[in-house]
């Protein structure tokens, strides 16, 4: 896997369960560009977050984030990325959507809340 096999458009289902925890479930959309840097977005029944920026890491084929990583699988000809945080109580599964990278318009849910604002992790 190279950062061209992966960039584009990604849109999925994920879930966060951490121990005793009921299951959250969100649903991402990822957009990688060729360089490794990504923006995630985030959906869930009540919310959108984002967008969260982030630089990829490509290692023994797998492309690695600050919090976990994602793995590439095709599975009915279609090509999948698995996502699984380092502690392990987040996952996702993504499918290629597109090779455009254009964010979608979303609507702002609170001006003045924290997850309103983009983040930058390095």
């Amino acid at each position: 896997m190279d950062m061209k096999s992966v960039a584009g458009t990604w849109s999925g289902v994920g879930q966060w369960c951490p121990p005793g925890s009921l299951p959250y479930v969100f649903f991402p959309t990822l957009f990688f560009m060729e360089d490794g840097s990504s923006i995630l977005q985030l959906s869930s029944s009540m919310d959108e977050y984002g967008p969260y920026t982030y630089r990829c890491n490509l290692h023994n084929g797998k492309l690695f984030t600050v919090n976990g990583e994602y793995t590439l699988y095709e599975r009915d000809g279609k090509r999948v990325l698995v996502y699984r945080t380092h502690a392990g109580y987040t996952t996702a599964e993504l499918e290629f959507i597109s090779a455009n990278n254009a964010l979608p318009k979303r609507k702002n849910f609170c001006n003045d809340c924290f997850y309103d604002s983009p983040i930058t992790i390095y």
